[in-house]
């Protein structure tokens, strides 16, 4: 039962009740287990108030021990409770930031949250109050000889018990008279680094904490007492209650005394009833349960279903047992197994026995979707032991028949078939091959597809049946393609608007805000409710006017180290590892005031260690980009120099598939430092190329886009996509990350040789002009002038002053003799 749905009042000594929470009383094991089995059914599936179908609850489970004996001609009774609490986990807030009263939904998520902070600060509390107690029995014992006078004692901190009814219920066991122990779960996914960290800082708190414990003895005379004296207090309360004026208040408190004086009478009543009674009424409760669900014998003989969950404890919880009639699936709640949510019909399935006497199943329809084992089933089809099945979008069952001889899972690798490995079944039938590198990135890439793709199936059943038309599928993305140097593949959903021909993509917290959305305009379809939203407003959709990357370049920093002018069209690159045109970028040395150098202001240096320590000034500029795909309009770059730096763009430019930005922008390093050269060395810019996508409406849009889009995501999932720097497949496509740098390493060798070349021949011209004019000796200075001249005008210059180098042969003492 979920808490937030259910009224609660206090009572006396700490008491809490909660309006239609059942005790039983037990004498054996199976009875107990049989009440918990039907507590984690309620936990997993079941309807209630606030969520039709809950995954996720806070589950309290509490055993009470009582003994009984006489003591001085009295009854006295000695109790302990073990109280077992499963927390839910934090709920994603929706696109809203205020719930819509209406939403029932929305509501529960956001008390499951206050419940969750409520109990955090309880638990801050007691600790708090814990420590506060010991740091005063630490003075008391350093002061136990002195006599102090005037000072009081410190105040107990406060818990505030009241903020929830969870904490409220849990009053008696959060350390007041308990031992409190916590088991913390957390995720190993780095994606899930900010609620792993919640996760044991909220676990932390429990640490703190000091318990005191002690006997819990009452004479049942005392309590009956204590029951009259409550109730007599409650009806006076009533009556001067019912005297007064009847405003909103009074009625509220009229309510609440009579829930108490009926729950007081009822355990006064409780305390006289025999226990016999007791247990015949626990005892028709496991009946009803094994009407209902079956023994735990059953499931050893009889063919059933036995469903499967992402969440291993509500997984086996659900049996639909097929022996008798045919069992009916669908969301009518006439049929025997009710299932609801997307894609699931009125009567979507129907199970039967076969003249060969094995169970059978069949679609109803031919839209009902039904997998057997990852395969679609359109017709009638024999069951066998261990099958699985998919009815709709998302709800995953086994059929288990004892008495056929157990077979081969189909994953020879898992021990036992579970929601994973179904999804996992299902996703390779249709033509999606997970990687199988024995590496964490890898493994974590694939399961988070695992939980991605039925996700997606699930949006895309819900926009087909309240007929929005998008589509969406799943994209993966490298780090290259992002514009980082280093990093793992990350997934993006690629949502493609068929009435505009636009297609966006969202990354993985995007679509599970918008999931969360979806499902909350879906369920007020069911509920005939107007579901009619602005497009601009519409989960389902994307901004038409928002802003997409048509693709990006890489602009390699390397020749900055140099002091080399690099003017070079770049290639532009999509998600998809398609070359989609050209940007055409300039790196330009200059000085501190921008003036950029030229060939001749020689500023090539050889070693890039020599800037240590100087300044470092260049340009970027960005003069076009070339061969853009038509449909976008309001075009710009982007870019940003290294990672954590602001980015830079352009102007927006329309109306051109070769738009001209004329960009320019001037950094400045005073000084550079080897960090800075080690950047340079190693990264690049990424430049990406974004716009807008141009609303133009299709006369003919579904031409078979399933089969498409099956086609593009086998593609897209090849497994070579975590290769840094080494090549990677996209599309079939050998795309190599290196290529930009080899040609910038290319350029830098080619300018490097150019020089040589220079140097070589200006040596040589020197040495011939020499033999002409009979210079048998050339001071070195004449050489090392030369070696420093970059063009062969200034060379010529050098060699014409050979006559003035020779006049001071007689001073000079470094000579290069000419044999």
């Amino acid at each position: 039962m979920v808490l937030i749905d259910r009224r609660f009042w206090s009572l006396r000594g700490m008491h809490v009740k909660v309006q239609e929470l059942v005790e039983y009383s037990i004498a054996t094991y199976k009875e107990l287990a049989a009440i918990i089995e039907r507590a984690l059914v309620n936990r997993a599936v079941h309807a209630t108030s606030t969520r039709r179908e809950t995954k996720y609850g806070n589950l309290v489970l509490r055993l009470r021990l009582d003994q009984r004996r006489k003591m001085h001609n009295k009854e006295l009774c000695r109790s302990s409770t073990i109280t077992i609490i499963e927390a839910a986990g934090s709920e994603l807030a929706t696109l809203a930031e205020d719930p819509d009263s209406n939403d029932q939904w929305a509501l529960a998520a956001k008390q499951f949250n206050e419940s969750l902070l409520a109990l955090e600060g309880c638990l801050r509390a007691w600790a708090a109050q814990s420590e506060k107690n010991e740091a005063t029995t630490v003075s008391e014992e350093e002061n136990q000889n002195t006599q102090i006078t005037g000072v009081s004692k410190p105040s107990k901190a406060r818990v505030p018990f009241e903020d929830s009814v969870l904490t409220k219920l849990l009053q008696k066991a959060l350390g007041l008279n308990a031992y409190v122990y916590m088991i913390a779960t957390i995720a190993p996914e780095d994606t899930s680094y900010r609620t792993t960290l919640r996760t044991l800082q909220f676990a932390e708190v429990a640490k703190v904490g000091v318990v005191t414990v002690k006997r819990n003895e009452i004479f049942f005379n005392d309590l009956q007492k204590d029951l009259k004296t409550d109730i007599e207090a409650s009806k006076k309360k009533l009556e001067s209650l019912q005297k007064e004026e009847r405003s909103d208040d009074v009625k509220k408190s009229v309510e609440v005394t009579k829930a108490l004086i009926k729950e007081y009478e009822k355990r006064m009543a409780r305390l006289k009833e025999p226990l016999n009674e007791r247990m015949q009424a626990t005892e028709l409760f496991i009946q009803s349960i094994t009407s209902t669900f079956g023994e735990e014998g059953d499931k050893k003989r009889l063919p059933h279903l036995s469903n499967l969950s992402m969440d291993p404890m509500a997984s086996d919880r659900i049996l639909h047992f097929v022996f008798n009639g045919d069992v009916t699936v669908g969301n009518d709640k006439d049929n025997t197994a009710v299932l609801v949510g997307p894609g699931i019909e009125p009567i979507h399935a129907v199970l039967s026995r076969a003249p060969s006497g094995n169970i059978q199943i069949e679609p109803v329809s031919r839209t009902a979707k039904l997998l057997i084992n990852g395969h679609t089933i359109s017709k009638r089809t024999e069951l066998k032991n261990n099958d699985r099945i998919l009815f709709g979008s998302r709800h995953v069952y086994v059929y288990r028949n004892p008495k056929e001889e157990p077979r081969t899972v189909h994953f020879a690798d898992e021990p036992d078939i579970n929601y994973w490995s179904a999804f996992e079944e299902i996703i390779s039938n249709n033509g999606i091959v997970f990687s199988t590198d024995n590496t964490l990135e890898a493994g974590v890439l694939n399961r988070r597809m695992l939980e991605v793709l039925p996700q997606i199936g699930e949006a895309n059943v819900m926009a087909e049946e309240l007929e929005k038309d998008v589509k969406y599928d799943v994209q993966l993305v490298t780090p290259e393609m992002q514009g980082r140097l280093d990093g793992q593949t990350e997934i993006f959903v690629s949502v493609f608007h068929t009435r505009y021909n636009q297609r966006f993509e969202w990354t993985l917290r995007t679509f599970e805000m918008r999931l969360l959305a979806m499902r909350k305009l879906y369920r007020r379809g069911e509920q005939g409710q107007n579901i009619d939203v602005p497009e601009c407003a519409d989960p389902f959709f994307e901004n038409t006017d928002a802003d997409v990357r048509i693709g990006t370049a890489r602009l390699y920093l390397q020749p900055l180290m140099y002091f080399v002018r690099v003017r070079e069209n770049l290639e532009v690159v999509n998600f998809r590892g398609e070359p989609v045109g050209f940007v055409e970028t300039e790196l330009v040395p200059c000085n501190d005031y921008g003036d950029e150098y030229t060939e001749e202001d020689n500023v090539f240096i050889d070693n890039p260690s020599e800037l240590v320590g100087k300044n470092l000034s260049f340009l970027v500029k960005i003069h076009c980009c070339k061969n853009l795909p038509k449909g976008y309009t309001a075009i710009y770059c982007c870019y940003a120099l290294f990672p954590g730096d602001e980015r830079v763009s352009t102007e927006r430019v329309s109306g051109s598939t070769d738009p001209e930005f004329g960009h320019e922008r001037f950094f400045s390093f005073k000084p550079a430092n080897e960090s800075l050269l080690a950047q340079l060395a190693d990264s690049y810019a990424a430049v990406h190329v974004m716009g807008r996508q141009a609303t133009v409406e299709l006369a003919v849009i579904r031409a078979n886009k399933e089969q498409i889009a099956r086609q593009k995501m086998q593609n897209d999932l090849m497994q070579q996509t975590n290769a840094l720097m080494e090549g990677f497949r996209i599309n079939g496509r050998e795309v190599d990350p290196t290529k930009q740098s080899v040609i910038v390493e290319l350029l830098l060798m080619k300018k490097q040789q150019a020089r040589q070349s220079q140097k070589i021949e200006n040596l040589r011209r020197l040495v011939q002009s020499a033999e002409q004019h009979r210079h048998k000796r050339v001071p070195t200075s004449a050489i090392r002038d030369l070696l420093l001249v970059s063009s062969a005008e200034a060379a010529e210059e050098v060699i014409s002053k050979l006559d003035v180098y020779e006049s001071e042969l007689s001073k000079a003492s470094s000579l290069c003799s000419i044999q």
